[in-house]
């Protein structure tokens, strides 16, 4: 090395695919580390990340918020939120929440002006919603400009608010479906 400093973009590229390495673990077989990340894209908020499992071949992507590059510094860094598409066409809208909360209290999720989708957090600060319900959470985010996420931190009386805009929502969703349907068709 030179003695300089990496410049600021450089920085934050490194940190953007170390954080994106570190995401795609969820979206390979348990246990195994994950190969590489060959798509890694921002729309906005939300990111779509694709990545090859070497040890199995099995390449998956993940469309969530907030971007992992800005994690570290961004609002709204201890809540994610992943819209997953299964293989069997069943959608799920899945938000986690770092650190102590309220067991079995609600979480809540609003898009807009929509309905107020609630779900029981566990003990880990997650909270799922599956199936019709999850579909309707993903067309209001579509047609929404901000996702609003309410929750009680352990000890606290307060909600607890996160916000991620949705400016950029809609391709990336449209983006992500697109990255899981040419792997399916690799993989045939």
């Amino acid at each position: 090395m030179n003695g300089r400093r990496p410049s600021r973009t450089l920085r934050r590229l490194v940190m953007a695919g170390g954080a994106a390495l570190a995401l795609t673990t969820g979206c390979t077989t348990a246990g195994a580390e994950p190969g590489y990340v060959f798509y890694y894209h921002a729309f906005g908020d939300w990111t779509v990340i694709c990545a090859l499992d070497e040890p199995t071949g099995r390449k998956d992507c993940r469309l969530g918020a907030p971007d992992p590059s800005a994690t570290g510094t961004a609002a709204g860094a201890d809540v994610t939120v992943d819209i997953v598409d299964a293989p069997d066409g069943e959608t799920a809208v899945v938000l986690r929440i770092r650190g102590a909360v309220e067991t079995g209290r609600p979480a809540l999720l609003k898009a807009d002006g929509g309905a107020r989708h609630q779900a029981a957090l566990t003990r880990t600060g997650e909270a799922v919603w599956r199936g019709a319900e999850a579909r309707t959470i993903v067309d209001e985010m579509v047609a929404g400009q901000a996702v609003s996420i309410r929750f009680i931190r352990q000890g606290e009386l307060k909600e607890t608010e996160r916000r991620f805009s949705l400016v950029g929502f809609a391709l990336a969703r449209q983006t992500y479906r697109q990255r899981l349907a040419a792997i399916a068709a690799e993989s045939r």
